[in-house]
């Protein structure tokens, strides 16, 4: 299974363009064998910076669909900024169906941080403990934490939330969780508030 995120900065006048063309592509992306997850989120600091998850077996054959090429057109086209992150499963890997909605008010996090050399065991190890009580959670819809390929000092946690609070109010108060920040604020280089990117999902 071919996990990624791609992260899209869009130009303010070509934004409805955008959205119009990412739903053609995902919409026929999903009917593609073995094509689990094409979902799009829109930032909550800034409405031109987009954030889309997939989930696919064949990435030949989709990048090659009618679909998928004129969504190509269009980014190509619109001045649109792309950066592409393929994933690598960490333990304990996804667990959650490919269908799993967590209501209107859901609240999304990519969470993309460097870490200082001699702290990334340490904090896989961690995350490996910290993702299993946060999965336990009443307000969690999914937390996955992925290596990037080509970036062995690089991790990536996509996280949903019912709602905003079940994250900021909750989840951060947990000790657990406030273990994982403590670890945090020594183990990544740079701003831990600059690497978390909150989002809401296009539906």
């Amino acid at each position: 299974m071919i996990n990624r995120v791609i992260k899209f900065t869009v130009p303010s006048e070509q934004v409805s363009g955008f959205k119009a063309s990412f739903a053609i592509a995902s919409a026929g992306a999903l009917q593609e064998p073995g094509f689990e997850q094409a979902r799009l989120f829109v930032t909550r600091a800034d409405s031109n910076t987009f954030f889309a998850y997939e989930r696919l077996l064949d990435q030949d054959t989709h990048a090659a669909m009618p679909h998928t090429q004129q969504l190509f057109e269009f980014l190509a086209s619109s001045g649109t900024q792309v950066e592409q992150f393929n994933l690598g499963e960490t333990a304990p890997a996804s667990t959650l169906p490919a269908n799993t909605d967590g209501g209107s008010d859901e609240f999304a996090v990519f969470f993309i941080f460097k870490l200082r050399a001699g702290f990334r065991d340490q904090v896989l190890e961690q995350f490996a403990e910290h993702i299993k009580q946060a999965r336990q959670e009443p307000g969690n819809v999914v937390f996955d934490l992925y290596t990037i390929d080509g970036s062995d000092d690089t991790l990536m946690v996509y996280e949903r939330w019912e709602n905003e609070a079940a994250l900021m109010e909750i989840h951060f108060s947990q000790p657990y969780a406030q273990k994982t920040g403590a670890l945090l604020n020594d183990a990544v280089a740079g701003s831990l508030e600059d690497a978390m990117h909150f989002a809401t999902e296009i539906r």
